[in-house]
């Protein structure tokens, strides 16, 4: 009996669950440094520069809808420096997968991929700070003609335009990186594989990745707007991104040392001692990847798939199967569940996920954080609710706090049932979270490590030393290689 009661309540093994890993082998360690042996050198296509710089400020034009774009070529077109934008890159990247064919080296495929990565980051943000320093000289012309119809106008402008700069660095970003995932599609992933292997491959969420256009990851709305989640950011919050990735971990570790904990006693106390990498890498390729939240938790999404399948008179033992895989979705999510309740996260979770049909009615003046905050703390209510009444008049108007009150009540009626469901969205928009952050930092690490040299001295040092790495389009080779007659 005794015996019956344990395999009853006994934890599947994670080993179990058809488990995905997205971990993205990455690396530029196989190169040789430039002349100040700290980074890598690298000469980019003067010309593929150029159509960089022409994309960026088209698109950054027409998502500002300014008409003062400084260097806008008005005779061309979006289309146009977008199809331009998209031939030179494949071409470029085309050269550079031929290079690290020839030299059985995919790190120089990378070193290009990171190169253009970097030049298209630091191209959007130049052109926009252009575009502010071209409307406030602008403002100072207007100033000086005493044109105050055109003063007001333009600052106006440079109002909106700085007041939307994060979304408007997002909207530019993903837009240009989206064509940078067409490039990679379209023609080069194919050949990458024949040559390398499919696991060479970056996978498009690296370029797609939101992080890579954030100035700031405690900003509330970013966070709920691409993430769906929102984290702390006070070193006691139980959930700040550092210590959830640990919890999260250590349950993952403890739902194995459950179905074998023999095995596991002395590796646990190496994975302590920071010695048992194999654990963490086995944790961490399980984070790594959206669709294991799924797979692990949503016994929802499993029942609702063995009721259709009855529906339909489907296969017998394709029901029993998911039948099986729901009950075991289900000990590991009231395993989960008992975890996040006994740390006190389950509550910031629902509070997230039920504030979100009021809370934009406060933010702005206020961010989200504070308005979970007023929901969970009460001391801070007071001070919360004084700082709306003086932002009554800089608003223009009052903010009934009345539906955050109902809310409070609110909460303490959530039932077990659906507070498990939030677990689940908000452990699927953190794993996502979590994957992209990782993949900014492994790209930000390989971006600060290239050079883009452009200095003559530079070059020539670099070309005589045998470090520098170039990318040119064909032309440019071939103008190159021509003799001085």
């Amino acid at each position: 009996m005794v015996t019956f009661f344990q395999n009853f309540f006994k934890l599947p093994c994670l080993k179990k669950f058809p488990l995905k890993n997205s971990n993205v082998s990455f690396s530029l360690n196989r190169l040789t440094r430039g002349v100040d042996n700290i980074r890598y050198d690298v000469r980019l296509s003067p010309d593929f520069c150029k159509a960089v710089s022409k994309i960026v400020v088209q698109v950054i034009a027409a998502h500002t809808q300014s008409e003062e774009i400084p260097n806008l070529d008005r005779a061309s077109s979006l289309s146009r420096e977008r199809d331009e934008f998209k031939r030179l890159c494949c071409e470029i990247m085309t050269n550079a997968v031929n290079k690290a064919k020839l030299r059985r080296d995919i790190q120089i495929d990378y070193l290009l991929q990171t190169a253009i990565v970097k030049v298209l980051l630091e191209e959007i943000r130049s052109q926009y700070e252009k575009l502010v320093m071209h409307i406030k000289n602008v403002i100072r012309e207007n100033e000086i003609s005493r044109n105050q119809e055109g003063v007001i106008q333009f600052k106006k402008e440079l109002s909106d335009i700085m007041e939307n700069r994060k979304a408007i660095l997002h909207k530019v970003g993903s837009e240009l990186f989206q064509y940078l995932i067409e490039v990679q599609n379209e023609k080069l992933k194919e050949m990458r594989e024949s040559n390398f292997g499919d696991k060479a491959v970056l996978p498009d969420h690296i370029f797609s990745n939101p992080i890579l256009h954030a100035e700031d990851l405690s900003d509330g709305f970013f966070m709920l707007n691409e993430y769906d989640i929102l984290l702390g950011r006070r070193v006691e919050d139980p959930d700040r991104y550092d210590t959830l990735v640990s919890f999260i971990r250590d349950i993952l570790i403890q739902i194995d040392e459950k179905n074998a904990p023999k095995q596991h006693a002395e590796e646990n106390v190496s994975l302590e001692n920071g010695e048992d990498v194999a654990e963490h890498q086995e944790t961490d390729a399980w984070m790594s990847h959206t669709d294991n939240v799924c797979i692990l938790l949503d016994c929802f999404e499993s029942g609702e798939q063995c009721r259709r399948l009855k529906k339909q008179k489907g296969d017998k033992g394709k029901i029993s199967v998911i039948r099986n895989r729901a009950k075991d979705q289900r000990k590991l999510l009231s395993f989960f569940y008992r975890k996040f309740r006994k740390k006190k996260l389950t509550e910031r979770i629902v509070a997230v996920y039920e504030m979100q049909s009021v809370y934009l009615q406060y933010c702005p003046p206020l961010v989200p954080q504070l308005v979970l905050q007023y929901l969970l703390v009460p001391k801070s209510r007071k001070t919360i609710a004084n700082r709306l009444k003086k932002l009554k008049l800089y608003y223009g108007k009052s903010f009934s706090l009345r539906p955050l009150r109902k809310l409070i009540m609110k909460l303490d009626q959530v039932s077990t049932k659906a507070r498990k469901a939030y677990l689940i969205r908000f452990l699927n928009g953190f794993v996502r979270y979590h994957r992209d952050f990782q993949n900014f930092k492994m790209l930000k690490e390989a971006m600060d490590s290239v050079n883009l040299a452009t200095k003559e001295k530079i070059l020539d040092l670099s070309r005589a030393n045998n470090t520098l790495y170039e990318f040119l389009l064909s032309h440019e080779t071939d103008a190159e290689e021509k003799p001085v007659i």
